[in-house]
């Protein structure tokens, strides 16, 4: 009789899920945000011209023809190969440095204060020294963009070791557990909210850092392109291109703080039935 009572009582999880579209303000608000970014730009661009800003409707224009063309694909191509390169290489050394010095109170106590000056430090300074050593293309492009990723990735994955539990490290001496071992069985469950965190953010300063390079010194990729549109004083193709950064930035961000809020909200319960 208790548990039937205690079924009972408790919600149910699918009741939020079974909640009509229209009667969430969250999510109509999730909608008519963008909607009033559209709105708003259509309103600035008949207010100021498109002499100093273009249409959606232009801008959408230019980057059709910038398919048709070849070069939108083209040159996004060599944004994403550049990304997702940078990106690779600031999720395996951030989860490793951070692993290793959230395990180590020596190496967080010596090296904490280094990382987080490095995160500070103006890397765009630092651009002709990944000229020099990779060269012009996709590899200074790729190192000097993980330099941007990397330390949100270290930052996260070492307070997320910190924070774990001393018992589950005595429990895994106890069974002499390697560090490979460790991390898989023990840590990466325990810091797995805290490292999409930080691979949510190390994901948006990477790709920030691959159009930053290709803005200061490529001959292709998107943010080549961006700059040769504002050289050329091409409003329609500058803000397509804006628009069309914006919008992948913002739909790979939504799918990171979706996995996110969904280890978040699923946390408790493990934490329970343990």
């Amino acid at each position: 009789m208790s548990d039937a009572a205690g079924h009972a009582a408790r919600p149910s999880r699918s009741e939020p899920d079974k909640a009509s579209f229209w009667q969430d303000p969250v999510r109509i608000a999730q909608l008519l945000f963008p909607l009033a970014l559209i709105a708003l730009w259509q309103i600035l661009s008949v207010v100021l011209g498109d002499f100093f800003v273009a249409s959606p409707l232009a801008s959408l224009g230019a980057l059709l023809e910038g398919i048709n063309d070849g070069w939108l694909g083209g040159n996004a191509s060599v944004t994403l190969i550049a990304l997702v390169y940078a990106y690779l290489l600031a999720v395996g050394f951030g989860i490793v440095i951070g692993f290793l010095l959230g395990l180590s109170r020596f190496a967080y106590e010596v090296f904490e204060p280094i990382v987080i000056a490095l995160y500070a430090l103006p890397k765009v300074a630092l651009y002709p020294l990944f000229l020099f050593a990779f060269g012009l293309g996709i590899a200074a492009q790729a190192w000097f963009a993980m330099f941007f990723g990397v330390f949100p990735i270290i930052i996260f994955t070492m307070n997320g070791t910190r924070n774990v539990s001393q018992v589950m490290f005595k429990v895994a001496r106890s069974l002499r557990l390697s560090r490979l071992q460790l991390f898989r069985a023990i840590v990466f469950p325990a810091i797995l909210p805290s490292l999409v965190a930080g691979l949510r953010l190390g994901f948006g300063v990477t790709f920030l850092g691959v159009i930053l390079s290709q803005m200061f010194a490529a001959k292709s990729g998107l943010g080549f392109i961006l700059v040769q549109s504002v050289s050329l004083h091409d409003m329609p193709q500058l803000y397509g291109l804006v628009a069309l950064l914006t919008l992948f930035a913002f739909l790979i961000n939504g799918a990171f703080l979706l996995w996110e809020r969904s280890l978040t909200r699923n946390r408790p319960m493990q934490t329970t039935a343990f």
